[in-house]
């Protein structure tokens, strides 16, 4: 049973990007040691615990188990690695009787940990000091306009040469008898399945069932 909680512990230490026994612990061997030091295998702990990071300002929290040697660093290092961050934008605070203190990267990691410098334990989007630009409002413009907004990036512009949406297909190359989705494909219009929201249906409203440009 011991034998299978550690395997499962581990695993788990695997995932998250820690090393298990790292092979710096275990570098002494007879002949190599330094003063102070005790044998090979007896100066890092084999033991494991669970430790809990909670964001700073959130309710967002991430627990997992480490062994009992694991330096604030190294956790450091793999969180920076999955959600790819800077490590060196990450502070871990630990309660301290009635005040907080911050943990240094050699210290080993507490079992409760606040931290600072994320928002969330997803992958964090990089953040560019312009917006992007989506050249055209077209079909292909617009969707790819819908798309940075259904993930929550709102940091673009979108630029054409026409004064509405629409592209050259359908501004320009179509004739006032052109109708959305009975002509070539450049007026078939379809946002896709990740594009369809519950209660949200055809704008019927001024609207037929084929729309003419005019």
């Amino acid at each position: 049973r011991d034998r299978a909680e550690a395997r499962e512990q581990i695993s788990s230490m695997v995932n998250a990007g820690l090393h298990v026994f790292n092979p710096d612990w275990q570098r002494y061997g007879p002949g190599t040691m330094e003063p102070g030091m005790t044998s090979r295998g007896k100066k890092y702990s084999a033991t494991f615990r669970d430790i809990t990071l909670k964001i700073f300002g959130s309710g967002e929290r991430l627990s997992f188990p480490v062994q009992t040697c694991t330096k604030v660093g190294d956790v450091k290092e793999a969180l920076a690695s999955a959600l790819m961050v800077d490590a060196i934008d990450l502070e871990f605070l630990v309660k301290q009787g009635c005040s907080t203190r911050k943990q240094l990267d050699h210290e080993e990691v507490a079992r409760q940990v606040i931290i600072k410098g994320i928002i969330s334990f997803k992958a964090q989007a990089h953040k560019w000091e312009h917006p992007t630009a989506v050249i055209g409002a077209g079909y292909h413009g617009l969707k790819t306009c819908m798309i940075y907004a259904k993930s929550g990036n709102s940091n673009f512009v979108c630029f054409d040469r026409n004064d509405k949406v629409g592209g050259y297909c359908w501004i320009t190359a179509a004739n006032k008898n052109s109708k959305l989705q009975t002509e070539f494909g450049s007026f078939h219009v379809w946002w896709g399945e990740e594009m369809v929201k519950e209660g949200v249906g055809y704008p019927t409203k001024d609207w037929g069932i084929w729309p003419r440009k005019e």
